[in-house]
């Protein structure tokens, strides 16, 4: 097995044949040696975010799934579970998401369970070695499974950069959850170390890579959407991300999860480690549009108190709300972990939007990918942010000064 664990395939979708491409890229990685014996618990994790259809690409694609699950079933499975967490706190977010996005319908059709993970036992999981998270509750079907595939959708992030094999294992944290994390860790590179940690206590034993339809811009809910028709599958996740980062033209600097993915030793980064079999690279890559994002990596070379103040400031977002989109559903100020949306005073469909608090915000960005009508956005105004802080308050006051003296001096 060790051997197959360098491999990682790309496959492309010719005509729409999904089936075809993901059976090959698992032959290709030798994944067959993962069932050395019959009746193994097998846990597919998809993406789940929310309940749009296939088409939208938020979710893992059902097609791609339904022949992860006919792959698996060749090896005669004493059972196969399809499960994630949404985000949200309503008790039936995933089982509405499961539905809306197909996912629940190819289940039905292979006969085989598809599963909230809050809707199972809880159990309190230590964090092996952890960098922030110590522990977390998800549920036992992990602990009881003997081979968990992750099965993640390629996306931009506007958090992250990029979702795919890291950030999809967040998915085990239970609904309303998540948002505390983001609570616990508002600072980007503390959330991403927090990633980290969640999916070195999941360790999935294989990834495959869902490009059939994928998203670029305002992901992970809300970007535009690309038929890149392509299938990855490999071992290490943060390898596979690497490379999908090198595909789609995202700079991997700006990832911040994977700095804490090689302290703490998940996977590597250099993809000269590794064979890749199938598409070459060069023609499979597609530059996608990336997210708004501040380049916090150039903070990191000042000290870490004036990195956490500029961080706070500059990248502080705007955030906005669509009247013309907004259909006053109440999903973002329910589910806003630190309050920051209330209600309009006056529900106005089509004229009012929620009130947002600037101070409270965290820009966790979960209210923007939780919309159903796509209505929110964040912008980062830098150079307005900077212009209003209190250092460029005082860079403009010395400015002014300068010029004030300047002409004093012309006219002396």
């Amino acid at each position: 097995m060790n051997a197959f664990k360098q491999l990682i395939s790309l496959r492309k979708i010719y005509k729409d044949d999904v089936r075809t491409a993901v059976f090959q890229a698992l032959e290709d990685i030798h994944a067959s040696s993962l069932f050395s014996q019959k009746g193994l618990h097998v846990l597919i994790k998809p993406n789940i975010l929310s309940g749009k259809p296939p088409e939208r690409a938020v979710t893992t694609h059902p097609l791609v799934l339904q022949a992860v699950i006919q792959w698996v079933k060749q090896f005669k499975p004493k059972r196969i579970l399809v499960c994630d967490s949404s985000g949200g706190n309503n008790p039936k977010a995933t089982e509405n998401a499961m539905k809306g996005s197909g996912i629940k319908k190819i289940c039905v059709q292979e006969g085989i369970d598809c599963i909230p993970f809050e809707k199972s036992p809880r159990v309190m999981y230590t964090v092996p070695d952890p960098l922030v998270f110590h522990e977390y509750i998800s549920s036992s079907l992990i602990a009881e499974s003997d081979i968990i595939i992750n099965v993640p959708k390629v996306k931009t992030h506007e958090l992250c950069t990029l979702t795919c094999s890291i950030k999809n294992i967040f998915g085990t944290v239970l609904l309303g959850n998540k948002a505390k994390v983001h609570t616990l860790f508002p600072n980007v590179d503390k959330f991403s170390a927090a990633l980290v940690d969640i999916y070195s206590t999941v360790k999935p034993h294989l990834t495959l890579i869902d490009g059939y339809y994928a998203m670029e811009g305002h992901g992970p809910a809300a970007g535009n959407v690309v038929k890149w028709n392509l299938i990855l599958a490999g071992y290490d996740g943060l390898a596979l991300d690497r490379l999908v980062s090198e595909l789609i033209g995202l700079d991997p600097k700006l990832i911040p999860y994977f700095e804490p993915g090689i302290k703490k030793g998940i996977g590597s980064l250099d993809l000269d480690k590794f064979t890749l079999v199938g598409e070459s690279p060069q023609n499979v890559a597609r530059k996608f549009k990336a997210p708004r994002k501040f380049p916090i990596q150039l903070l990191k070379l000042v000290p870490s108190s004036i990195h956490n103040y500029a961080a706070k400031i500059l990248y502080r977002a705007r955030w906005k709300a669509d009247p013309n989109a907004c259909i006053l559903c109440g999903i973002c100020w329910s589910n806003c972990p630190v309050q920051a949306l209330l209600p309009p005073e006056n529900k106005k469909i089509g004229e009012t939007v929620p009130i947002w608090d600037k101070k409270k915000c965290i820009t966790c960005f979960c209210c923007s990918e939780l919309c159903p009508q796509e209505a929110i956005k964040f912008k980062v105004p830098i150079v307005r942010n900077f212009l209003f802080s209190k250092f460029g308050l005082a860079l403009s006051g010395l400015l002014a000064v300068a010029l004030i003296l300047a002409i004093l001096l012309s006219i002396l």
